[in-house]
């Protein structure tokens, strides 16, 4: 059975990303999701109040003052989330949510390894647009059809319809779909008529008997004749 590369690196995402969830837990993998929200949060808005600030004091255009600032508050609000969200683990973790919280963390794993692989496939198809150019390792891999959901869920999450070459990729294997059924189209009728034509071979018993009354009446009016 031929495995393709992208089939092997879906395997390998999803066993690492898989197994490093399982031994963090659920909680701790959703709250370090939180910890980059709430930092972005923090910067969104603590960035716009101390750009003039950082620009006074270092003398710098406002450009560079929003950059200085962004990275400040983004740093320390990654520190504070993290410092909350480490107390709120540990105190899950001492609870009977633990065995739980190790199956959910490795499902969700799952999932993320899933999403990552997804995400590097419409990277694919963005770099490399056409099909007949793109490597065999992709073009002939198994997983491929799951990889094209999870690109559309990505891009239906974020700004649906902006990536042509998804779209292209879709209609791709819409076509390729209708022309396996349209080639398996004509076995499946030929077996069809040769198995109507199998139960149909000869006369009924019905029939039999009516062809064998018609037989004498033709008999006995040539004797009378």
């Amino acid at each position: 059975m031929f495995i393709a590369g992208l089939d092997v690196l879906l395997f390998i995402a999803l066993i690492l990303s898989g197994g490093f969830a399982y031994s963090r837990g659920f909680v701790r993998e959703i709250l370090a999701i939180g910890t980059w929200v709430l930092a972005g949060l923090f910067t969104r808005v603590g960035a716009e109040t101390l750009s003039p600030i950082m620009a006074d004091m270092f003398g710098t255009s406002s450009v560079v003052g929003s950059i200085i600032s962004y990275i400040i508050i983004f740093v320390f609000g990654i520190f504070v989330a993290s410092f909350i969200i480490k107390k709120l683990a540990t105190k899950l973790h001492e609870t009977d949510f633990k065995s739980a919280d190790k199956s959910l963390g490795f499902i969700f794993g799952l999932v993320r390894g899933f999403l990552i692989v997804s995400g590097i496939y419409i990277g694919i198809l963005w770099f490399i647009p056409q099909e007949n150019e793109r490597p065999d390792w992709v073009v002939n891999s198994r997983s491929r059809p799951l990889l094209r959901q999870g690109a559309v869920l990505i891009d239906n999450l974020f700004i649906p319809n902006t990536i042509p070459s998804l779209k292209a990729d879709l209609e791709l294997a819409k076509t390729d779909k209708e022309t396996y059924k349209n080639l398996l189209k004509p076995a499946i009728e030929k077996e069809t008529v040769e198995e109507k034509t199998d139960e149909n071979v000869g006369y009924s018993n019905d029939e039999r008997q009516d062809l064998n009354l018609q037989l004498r009446q033709i008999r006995e009016m040539q004797k009378l004749h």
